[in-house]
């Protein structure tokens, strides 16, 4: 079995017998709570002809077939990356790690710092992925409801405002309050990093803040494509009775979407406890694993002088 970058002629493939097949392991943000999306032949070749600028795809390949598919993408900005879809035989059992040692060197190569994984809890994956160097961050739970968000008795309790671009600053305090510090040395320590350690828009997004005294205390995001929603939300740990009001004013500000995926961080048990009361349904759970990518050196003098 070898190790390679995805090529044009690896398409054809995905037409014999045996061909690479399942559901995509990798969960990207979006997709949480969703059906997995499916490996054809037609998305492999526009994978294999997509520029670089689009990512980087890698593959392992036993014969003449396709054994495992990684294919992983910036977030927000160039310091992180994540792995947007992973295909592999055996439910990804016997990933080999050299497949995520050549993705991380080709994350390397277009500038990132941390690669991210996000796939079901305790599957094969993500042993597969512990084996490769990979530290899980955080597990999340996906909390839905297919029933409309309606409003309910009574106005809006936090009085959330719109977040504004001056807010940057503010809600990096938040975070830094609210999350983990094994959390934060896996997303990024510095305001730089936890920008570009953000996942991509999901459809169109707004996002609120609840500010108190002069002090962001929580955070919520929606997004939505058609009538699917996603809400994400941080709560400032001393602030966990409010849980129940955040989850209220959220679904006020969702009213009228058919169906709703929460995603709830596992340091974040008041707000699971406040959609559980509210009548959210608890579905799939998700680890969260990253990986540090060391940087390609480009002067080989100087690695040598400073080792």
């Amino acid at each position: 079995m070898s190790v390679r970058s995805l090529h044009p002629l690896d398409a054809p493939r995905q037409l014999l017998p045996g061909r690479l097949a399942g559901e995509n392991l990798a969960v990207v943000r979006g997709q949480a709570g969703r059906p997995p999306e499916r490996l054809t032949p037609a998305r492999l070749v526009r994978r294999s002809a997509a520029p670089r600028s689009a990512g980087r795809a890698v593959v392992s390949v036993d014969g003449a077939l396709l054994d495992a598919l990684v294919e992983a993408r910036p977030r927000s900005g160039p310091r992180s990356w994540e792995v947007a879809r992973l295909f592999a035989k055996d439910n990804g059992e016997r990933l080999p790690g050299a497949l995520f040692d050549l993705c991380a060197s080709r994350v390397a190569e277009g500038g990132g710092e941390r690669l991210f994984l996000r796939t079901p809890l305790d599957a094969e994956a993500d042993q597969a992925a512990q084996r490769a160097q990979f530290a899980r961050a955080h597990v999340e739970e996906a909390y839905r409801t297919d029933k409309p968000l309606r409003f309910g008795a009574g106005g809006a309790t936090l009085l959330l405002r719109p977040a504004l671009p001056s807010d940057e600053q503010a809600l990096f305090r938040l975070y830094n309050a609210t999350v983990p510090a094994s959390v934060r040395s896996a997303a990024g320590l510095t305001v730089e990093q936890w920008c570009d350690s953000q996942e991509r828009a999901w459809g169109e997004e707004r996002t609120y803040l609840w500010e108190d005294g002069g002090q962001i205390r929580g955070w919520v995001r929606l997004a939505h494509r058609g009538e699917d929603l996603i809400i994400d939300a941080l709560l400032h740990p001393d602030e966990t009775a409010a849980a129940p009001a955040l989850a209220g004013d959220a679904a006020r500000l969702a009213w009228g979407h058919a169906r709703a995926v929460w995603t709830v961080e596992g340091y974040q048990p008041a707000l699971a406890l406040a959609l559980k009361r509210a009548g959210w349904e608890s579905g799939a759970a998700y680890s969260v694993l990253a990986r540090p990518v060391a940087k390609r050196v480009d002067e080989p003098a100087l690695a040598l002088a400073r080792a």
